[in-house]
């Protein structure tokens, strides 16, 4: 009879004491306040404002920057087309090709954020031209896919040309997503006082990334225009 007894006490003693753990568990977990799960989470996963940063970064540097090194110079062709009293029109013809290789690699990375399709052309391989469907967003990439697609639509890539210090810019990529990749040739002409015409001058070319600013259109801009874009 008091073994029966002292086995109930004891019983109780250590279901008491397993009651106050419990609740110790229960109070310690009650106290983890929000400032300390958003802490927790951030310290196990990237933010938001990280996510975009990085996006952007990325974007930057394989999407617009690999189709950027894509691009070929092939021919560079500089003329007198017309001269007036004070100025002469120079026309500079640039031939240029891309690199399919690193045309492959940068729509790869694109497709990592948006999907995207292709055309097919007789005569140009892999394919002739990338389109971006901005509503089709890519896994944990849509939670910033308004910021990305935003970024992109206020980009362009193409060849910057510079006479005499003034330049030109021909896009093969604009801020509708479409990346050309067929060869072809550009035109662009420069009026320039004949005074600083020095023996043979010679234009720079370089391919670029932009900056697409919209404008008005009036006589300084035909609806936006281009400034390099800092990485």
């Amino acid at each position: 009879m008091l073994n029966t007894q002292f086995r109930s006490r004891t019983a109780r003693a250590v279901a008491s004491v397993a009651t106050v753990i419990s609740l110790a568990i229960l109070n310690t977990s009650a106290a983890a306040t929000l400032e300390d799960q958003v802490k927790g989470l951030q310290s196990s996963v990237e933010t938001v404002e990280q996510r975009r940063a990085s996006a952007i970064k990325d974007i930057y540097t394989n999407v617009l920057g690999t189709y950027r090194d894509s691009i070929k110079i092939d021919s560079v062709e500089t003329q007198v087309a017309e001269v007036f009293n004070r100025t002469a029109r120079i026309e500079v013809t640039v031939g240029y090709s891309f690199d399919f290789e690193k045309a492959k690699a940068f729509r790869a990375n694109l497709s990592r954020y948006f999907g995207t399709n292709t055309d097919k052309e007789p005569g140009v391989e892999p394919y002739g031209m990338v389109y971006t469907n901005y509503l089709d967003c890519v896994g944990i990439n849509c939670t910033v896919e308004k910021e990305i697609s935003r970024y992109l639509k206020s980009s362009a890539v193409g060849i910057r040309v510079t006479f005499l210090g003034i330049p030109g810019t021909f896009p093969t990529e604009e801020f509708d997503g479409m990346y050309d990749l067929k060869p072809g040739k550009m035109t662009i002409q420069f009026d320039v006082p004949k005074s600083q015409i020095k023996g043979d001058p010679k234009p720079t070319i370089k391919a670029q990334i932009f900056d697409v600013h919209f404008c008005p259109d009036s006589p300084d801009c035909n609806g936006y225009r281009y400034t390099i874009k800092k990485g």
